[in-house]
This record gives structure tokens, C-alpha cells and sequence, in this order.
């Protein structure tokens, strides 16, 4: 699988704020004149099952892995890590280990004004079986299924600030 037979969203993250209004306004918003002294803001509530979320004790901790190292800047985790999405179909080739999928994974972080410009760059990586051990170099370590690549391709090379971003995987022929 290439970066150019899956796609891989990339978006950079605007901080917004704001407030949510629903759809419906009171009449007495609707028309100021009416005499209302104060308009209410009205926003909808979510509905939320509780029976639906995920509640901490839903969550085992089965241990921990590594990820592949020593690499120069940008093509290293080091400083990275800021975006991951998962592949349910990566790995093809431990699909026997338990933990089928993979990883991808950006790497170290991309630098302002110039000095590493190409970095945030993309990987994927395998899932080894996790392993709870008391060092972390005795932990198993994920190898590279697709190397690092640029997939802003360059794009973003001419911000002086640091864009956000976030990844997802779509499986798309």
C-alpha cells in the first residue's frame, strides 16, 4: 500500500470559538420590539446515551511498544507523535500477533521561520504485542511498514507559524 492508494486527511486546526444557537428563536428575539428586556440565548443540549460512552473502567492497560528511532530530523518520532490514526487493514504481514492494523504516525514536529519546514512528516508503522516491562528500552519496538514521507508536499513551506495538524485514514480504492 503507497501514500498514493490510501488517503490521508490532513487538516490544519483553526482555533474557533463561539457559541451554539439552535435553530428556533423565541419569538421575542425573532421580533426586538416585542418588549423583551433581555434576549435569551438558547443552545441545544447533546443528547448523549450513557450506555454509549466509554467509561474508564472500559479500558485495559495491556502494555507498551516502541517506536522505531534514530533518525535526523524531520524523519524521526523525536518531537512528533502529534497526529495518529489507525489503519484496521496495516500489517498484513502479522496479522497472526494479535494486533492486526497499523500505525501512521507524523514525525517531529515542522519549525517556523524556516528551520525545518518539511517536518510533521507521515509513517506507518506496525503494532508489536504490547509488552508491560519496567525500562523502556525492553520494550518491543514497532518497525516501519512505509518510511517517512512529505505529504504536504512542500505546501505549507512558505508559514512563519507552525500549522496544527490531524490525520484519519480512509480506505479508499
Amino acid at each position: 500500500m503507497t501514500y498514493q492508494r490510501i488517503a490521508l486527511v490532513m487538516t490544519i486546526v483553526m482555533v474557533l470559538t463561539g457559541c451554539t444557537t439552535s435553530s428556533s428563536v423565541p419569538a421575542e428575539q425573532a421580533n426586538p420590539t416585542s418588549g423583551a428586556a433581555h434576549p435569551t440565548l438558547v443552545s441545544p443540549s447533546p443528547v448523549l446515551d450513557p450506555q454509549n460512552l466509554i467509561q474508564p473502567d472500559h479500558l485495559i492497560y495491556l502494555g507498551a511498544f516502541r517506536l522505531p528511532g534514530n533518525g535526523e530530523r524531520p524523519k524521526t518520532f523525536a518531537y512528533g507523535g502529534n497526529a495518529m490514526t489507525f489503519n484496521p487493514d496495516g500489517d498484513a504481514a502479522d496479522s497472526d500477533d494479535g494486533f492486526p492494523g497499523s500505525l501512521f504516525i507524523t514525525g517531529h514536529d515542522r519549525l517556523a521561520y524556516g528551520e525545518l519546514p518539511d517536518g510533521s512528516q507521515v509513517a506507518e508503522v506496525n503494532i508489536p504485542t504490547p509488552t508491560i516491562m519496567g525500562a523502556p528500552a525492553e520494550l518491543p519496538t514497532a518497525a516501519f511498514i512505509q518510511e517517512f514521507a512529505n505529504v504536504t508536499k512542500g505546501f505549507f513551506t512558505g508559514l512563519d507559524e507552525i500549522p496544527r495538524i490531524g490525520i484519519a485514514y480512509l480506505d479508499t480504492p
